[in-house]
């Protein structure tokens, strides 16, 4: 038995603050499954800062170094020169291939534990977590226990999924349909409201897989744009609404203006006239409902079954918020 590594370069998508006396470098060796997996944090030199009576140098970790390492039975077969000197690494493809994927999920694994803990225990903003297949982890430099390089893989290109190219989650690409559009707002940009800019961090939570954030704030935006629309905050009936609300006086669900309250204010009913997307936004309050008391992003049909939502679902209900917005305003 030998024991083969796999080295990853990872580049972190946020500014991770250390503080030490000295800098240091620190490795942290963490067992996951049969692989050991050592994470190595190089304090970079000429980045630090050491404010006044403070007795450690802070900076930022922009870079990790992660070796993943395990006993093999056997070890890949040698590259042997030709005439020419010239080496084949070929031979050695199907060695690294059956062994590439097992390798990676265990740095992208533990990686992605160390940026839960700067992101949720320091605090540390602009942090998310990689995704399976990313280019930091395809591509290993394979070594021995020596640290001596033993072969190479197959050089696997990653090419990022691009959101929206096929139009989801509402998104637009700039033609000459808009062209004048952008022009415009050049020379006029206009302030996107609260409910916009949920909308939006709703959608690119949806891309990021954080589909709990997605749902909550969604939800929040449809009740502004829902609640604003019937109780505008220049008038008297919003001021009104406004009093009881904070008083705990009032309590009126999204649902209910958008149906009967329509129905006796403007004398129709999105109810009625979208059932479908009615329908959608009431599964949307109902899995928001159980993750602001449970924590689960879940929801029970009319029926009492149990869903667990994924992209493509809420994908519906952003789209059924959009159409109610545009229902609103006509």
């Amino acid at each position: 038995m030998q024991k083969l590594f796999a080295e990853f370069e990872v580049e972190l998508p946020g500014n991770c603050l250390y503080a030490f006396p000295d800098a240091i470098d620190i490795n942290y060796t963490v067992p996951f499954g049969d692989f050991q997996v050592q994470l190595i944090l190089s304090m970079p030199k000429g980045f630090l800062n050491r404010g006044g009576g403070d007795q450690n140098w802070i900076g930022t970790l922009h870079r990790i170094q992660v070796m993943v390492s395990r006993e093999e039975a056997d070890f890949p077969p040698p590259v042997i020169p030709d005439s020419a000197g010239c080496r084949d690494y070929s031979v050695q493809l199907p060695y690294f291939e059956e062994r590439t994927n097992s390798y990676s999920d265990a740095a992208l694994e533990i990686t992605n534990r160390m940026i839960r803990y700067f992101r949720f225990v320091l605090g540390t903003p602009f942090l998310e977590e990689f995704v399976p297949g990313h280019q930091f982890f395809r591509n290993p430099k394979w070594k021995n226990d020596a640290g001596e390089i033993v072969g190479k893989g197959a050089q696997i290109l990653v090419f990022p999924r691009v959101p929206g190219l096929r139009g989801e989650m509402n998104i637009h690409p700039l033609s000459e349909s808009n062209r004048a559009d952008l022009d415009a707002f050049l020379s006029n940009p206009k302030n996107f409201s609260v409910s916009e800019q949920l909308i939006d961090n709703a959608r690119t939570a949806s891309f990021e897989g954080n589909l709990q954030r997605s749902v909550l704030e969604l939800a929040i935006a449809c009740e502004i744009i829902v609640k604003r629309c019937f109780f505008k905050n220049d008038s008297p009936a919003g001021a009104a609404f406004d009093y009881l609300e904070d008083k705990a006086k009032v309590n009126v669900r999204v649902l209910e203006l958008i149906d009967a309250v329509a129905k006796a204010a403007f004398g129709k009913s999105f109810k009625v006239e979208c059932s479908e997307d009615y329908r959608n936004i009431d599964y949307l309050f109902r899995c928001r409902n159980k993750i602001a008391h449970r924590g689960e992003l879940v929801l029970l049909d009319e029926a009492g079954n149990r869903l667990i939502p994924d992209r493509k679902l809420i994908e519906n209900w952003f789209n059924s918020v959009l159409t109610l917005r545009t229902w609103l305003l006509n």
